[in-house]
């Protein structure tokens, strides 16, 4: 009898512990699973925030896309209409500030390259029309500033200077090549009643340039008129032409020029 109560016993302490276990076991499953939800709900948030800021940074660089898009039309606009330098300004709002300043500007690029390409869209008219250096000269205002060679000096770091030199450059480029490939040089390739500053200056940039003789002479218009423009004036008739004293000038710049290359 006693053997029997003892087993009773010992069955239901085991019994007891095996039901204990099972809850527990029950119970931290439960916890677990709860823990896994949590921090599945948790990650799912996170990546919906993650999407919603994804997308709004889309849309964000999208506009930013379409508003610089937008203002190179307007660039191509204004260059096309022929837009001055203060309207461009005052559209990208830049008015009333320096170069230094302006190149902080976030739309400074755009004014940058209207500016760059309002230039060459202006020689460009001009080389079209075969205009004169003198005449591109007066279009700059130049001739208002300055009548004698002495005073170059004054506006030689003048941006309407530096377009001229840059015209004259690029004319005589065009002159160079039109000969070359056989075809005749505008009847006015040199206009009369030039100021002393404007010639002096023509000359010396040409110099500069080492322009071969034969062209500089072409391009002072010593030329004979009635064998196409492109025949040079030699002997008499080369010293006799009212440019003559030019062409001197030109050469001696042009050997000053190669001395001053060579000591360097």
């Amino acid at each position: 009898m006693k053997f029997q109560v003892l087993l009773a016993t010992v069955f239901a302490v085991v019994f007891c512990s095996i039901v204990v276990s099972a809850t527990t076991e029950i119970e931290q499953a439960k916890t677990s699973a709860l823990s896994i939800s949590q921090s599945s709900y948790a990650a799912f948030e996170d990546q919906k925030r993650s999407l919603r800021s994804s997308k709004m940074a889309e849309v964000g660089n999208e506009k930013t896309e379409e508003r610089g898009a937008w203002k190179w039309v307007k660039v191509r606009y204004w260059l096309e209409a022929e837009k001055s330098d203060e309207h461009v300004r005052k559209a990208l709002k830049l008015n009333g500030m320096d170069e230094a300043t302006m190149k902080f500007q976030k739309n400074y690029k755009y004014y940058e390259y209207f500016a760059k390409k309002s230039l060459e869209y202006r020689i460009g008219r001009w080389l079209g029309k075969d205009m004169t250096t003198w005449n591109v000269w007066k279009e700059l205002g130049l001739h208002t500033k300055i009548t004698k060679r002495d005073d170059i000096d004054s506006i030689a770091h003048t941006p309407e200077f530096k377009i001229y030199s840059r015209y004259v450059n690029d004319f005589d480029h065009n002159m160079i090549q039109t000969v070359k490939v056989g075809y005749n040089v505008p009847s006015l390739i040199i206009s009369r009643g030039a100021s002393d500053a404007e010639m002096y200056a023509r000359v010396k940039i040409m110099a500069i340039a080492q322009r071969e003789n034969k062209y500089a002479q072409m391009l002072l218009g010593m030329t004979d008129p009635w064998k196409r423009r492109t025949t040079l004036l030699d002997k008499k008739a080369l010293r006799e032409h009212d440019d003559y004293p030019w062409y001197q000038l030109f050469k001696i710049l042009k050997k000053q020029g190669q001395a001053e290359k060579a000591a360097v």
